[in-house]
């Protein structure tokens, strides 16, 4: 009976540590491959715990000795379900945000960058080589512009022409001195 117990928690400390390996290297890649990678590693994690919930379960019913261990057991494999629901919300959220990078290549300062379409963001000024990122929700289909005054002129220029959800990325945008 100990080895029944003993199996349902090994199960649930390998299912949350590689839903945790699973879920940080998705927020490092932001891969699309790799979300696709985890969802089938995530399913199959999903069989084999409910299969061996359905056996504590039948275990639990079964038996007059050790329903308390069953019980602790059933617990903790019930504990991974809220765990994987907080990384699945994390997957979507990053799955409909993009993180937009805008750099200043150029050799003057850049001023009142705003960013359109999807989201609407707002940067008030980038040094020559300056970076900053901001993160825009995708809500639904759009298209990522950004307008901002370089050379004492105001230019528009279109980021992402198209974008729409489950699409969440990295994307680095360079303004240069011939923008």
């Amino acid at each position: 009976m100990n080895d029944i117990n003993k199996i349902g928690r090994n199960i649930s400390l390998i299912s949350f540590i590689l839903g945790t390996i699973l879920f940080i290297g998705f927020v490092i890649s932001l891969s699309g491959t790799w979300a696709f990678f985890s969802y089938f590693l995530v399913l199959i994690m999903i069989i084999i715990n409910l299969s061996f919930l359905i056996i504590l379960l039948y275990k639990l019913f079964v038996r007059k000795d050790g329903r308390k261990k069953i019980i602790i057991t059933i617990f903790i494999v019930l504990l991974n379900i809220p765990i994987a629901k907080i990384y699945e919300l994390g997957f979507f959220i990053l799955l409909n945000t993009i993180q937009l990078t805008i750099v200043n290549k150029s050799q003057e300062t850049v001023r009142n960058i705003k960013i359109q379409g999807c989201d609407e963001k707002y940067i008030k000024q980038l040094e020559p080589n300056e970076g900053k990122t901001v993160w825009i929700f995708i809500p639904y289909d759009c298209s990522i512009d950004a307008t901002f005054n370089i050379h004492e002129k105001r230019m528009k220029v279109v980021i992402m022409s198209y974008v729409t959800t489950m699409m969440g990325e990295r994307v680095i945008y360079e303004i240069k001195n011939n923008s």
